[in-house]
């Protein structure tokens, strides 16, 4: 990847790809953004993701935790807060809105995981 390009994690889900270990995996790979080279400069959670900045109790939470205090910037949809009742449950991050992610969508290279 071009070291100047900008980029950003796309969280949809609460793993990475499927199985039990799914949600051990995604806190791992997270974590493993502390070290890499190129840090992105996001992370956005949209749709069952954003349970990762709102319940302590996930295994990603801490993970995410972290990066947001290497300066990473982390944005959660605030309609899938409001889906899933948890607006006044985020404690890691920012609320964002569809402008806003889209906006980055179209600036950042994205990593999914």
């Amino acid at each position: 990847m071009d070291k100047n390009m900008k980029s950003l994690i796309y969280l949809n889900e609460l793993r990475a790809g499927s199985g039990e270990v799914g949600e051990a995996l995604l806190a791992k790979f997270l974590l493993a953004f502390l070290q890499a080279e190129n840090k992105p400069e996001y992370i956005i959670c949209v749709n069952e993701a954003v349970r990762l900045s709102t319940e302590r109790g996930r295994v990603g939470y801490a993970a995410l935790k972290e990066l947001e205090h290497a300066g990473l910037k982390v944005l959660s949809c605030g309609t899938c807060l409001e889906a899933y009742k948890l607006t006044d449950k985020l404690s890691i991050g920012v609320i964002s809105n569809a402008v806003e992610i889209a906006n980055l969508l179209s600036s950042h290279k994205q990593i999914t995981l």
